[in-house]
């Protein structure tokens, strides 16, 4: 009797534990891969939000029953990091939809930034983004083309980005 490969015994328990699993093409862009259709935990969620952000400009990353809540800081070695306003709108506007695409059981995001020696907050609530934008993002959670084709290529520009903050400010 030939062994099992190992790949396929992870593989049958991916599938059978409810783990919904993200094929990517080189260049793509996916966070953690897998969110279970168990609930979401402060765990998973951190390890979403650092792959979608570079650890160095987290400060702070919580989670509670839907509700994620994520403070910056900027990186000692750039600590002008944040002082471009689209880099700002950049992280509100296009990677909280990000993170909303990668977990479906988020229910709303509150940022804080610092900005100018001022914090610049936003609480988004999925829904409120979802309508925006006019998707679903458990829709797109695993299609990458979709995701490219029906958010990225409309919404991720410096035009659209100010929009969305001005909505949501």
């Amino acid at each position: 009797m030939k062994p099992i490969p190992k790949a396929l015994v992870v593989f049958a328990f991916l599938a059978l534990s409810g783990a919904s699993i993200v094929y990517a093409q080189s260049g793509d862009d996916v966070s953690t891969g897998l969110e279970t259709a168990k609930a979401l935990t402060a765990e998973s969620f951190k390890s979403a939000a650092e792959s979608v952000f570079s650890p160095s400009i987290l400060e702070s990353v919580e989670y509670d029953t839907g509700q994620g809540s994520i403070t910056f800081q900027a990186p000692k070695v750039l600590p002008d990091y944040f002082e471009s306003g689209d880099k700002v709108n950049k992280i509100i506007a296009i990677d909280s939809a990000r993170l909303f695409r990668h977990l479906p059981s988020l229910e709303s995001l509150s940022l804080r930034i610092p900005v100018g020696g001022d914090d610049v907050q936003a609480t988004l609530p999925r829904q409120a983004v979802e309508e925006f934008y006019g998707v679903r993002f458990s829709e797109l959670h695993n299609d990458m083309n979709a995701w490219r084709e029906d958010f990225s290529s409309k919404y991720d520009n410096k035009a659209s980005r100010k929009k969305f903050v001005e909505e949501f400010f």
